[in-house]
């Protein structure tokens, strides 16, 4: 059966959990704050459990589920039905898992991410569905989602096309793309594509405090180990650039090869940066204080 196809059932199948789901937590009578209480409904495969506060985590694997109720020990409940429903007050959590896909159906904040599949949203009710989900996690109110790290890794495995200049973070983030981060993961011993990221493509802003010194060394790497040109070569490209004081020295970092860079400088020249379509340049000031009539403001 093909992928599309089984992912059209998954996202009917989650509709219809979705509308069952709230619509008995309509119907259900939530018992007042206290202890925790836990209740088996073998007929229907359901373990349901009410909390006396919002926190709780849970952690899957193949058989069972183990829930913590209290976030400073480690007992925990373990969970071997297919259907868990948690509840605070008058939040729940509805958890199924069925072919080794996790259903979720809450109406608890939660804290959004891609890795969710066909997220649907009614009213207050959220439900998704992963096949990598590990566990979920109950804090502040706000729920979290955790995946297993080889998914994780392979969600970050996608084209960033902008530069970041950020004085917010003290940090540039360098536009990379995801055959990049697919040949470094070969390359590397053990490292995940995060580690990566942070590693090959996000560079301290200190690095560029001093523009001319930066633009030349800059120059001569992209030159000498990009370009694969000669030492002498490399030189003078940094040499040509070291003076361009219009030139982020950055913006050199993020250059892929000699012609982006041409291309930039060129647009550069002509007053024409909206021209310039290799990638995205983005930079975040941090906010200016001002004074007026003795009261402080920030701008950014």
């Amino acid at each position: 059966m093909p992928d599309c196809t089984k992912e059209v059932e998954k996202s009917q199948y989650l509709e219809k959990l979705n509308r069952k789901v709230t619509k008995e937590m309509k119907e259900f009578v939530r018992s007042e704050k206290g202890q925790v209480k836990i209740k088996l409904d073998e007929k229907n495969d359901l373990f349901e459990i009410t909390l006396p506060n919002s926190y709780f985590e849970i952690i899957f694997d193949s058989y069972e589920a183990k829930i913590y109720t209290d976030e400073y020990t480690e007992s925990y409940i373990i969970s071997t039905q297919s259907n868990i429903r948690i509840m605070y007050r008058k939040k729940f959590v509805y958890i199924q898992k069925k072919d080794d896909v996790v259903y979720v159906v809450t109406d608890r904040n939660i804290k959004l991410d891609e890795m969710m599949k066909n997220i649907i949203k009614e009213k207050d009710v959220i439900s998704f569905y992963n096949e990598e989900l590990v566990g979920i996690v109950s804090e502040y109110d706000c729920l979290k989602v955790n995946y297993t790290d080889e998914a994780k890794d392979k969600a970050l495995i996608k084209t960033n096309d902008t530069l970041l200049i950020s004085e917010e973070e003290d940090k540039v983030f360098l536009p990379y793309t995801a055959e990049d981060l697919e040949r470094e993961l070969m390359e590397s011993e053990n490292k995940t594509v995060a580690e990566l990221i942070e590693e090959n493509h996000i560079k301290p802003l200190k690095n560029y405090k001093n523009p001319m010194k930066a633009r030349f060394k800059e120059a001569f790497n992209l030159m000498r180990y990009k370009e694969k040109k000669s030492f002498r070569e490399a030189v003078l490209l940094g040499l040509e650039v070291m003076f361009e004081s219009n030139l982020h020295p950055a913006i050199i970092s993020a250059c892929r090869n000699l012609q982006e860079l041409d291309i930039y400088l060129d647009c550069l020249d002509d007053n024409e940066l909206e021209k310039f379509s290799c990638f995205k340049i983005v930079y975040k000031a941090m906010p200016m204080l001002v004074k007026r009539n003795n009261l402080e403001f920030f701008e950014q």
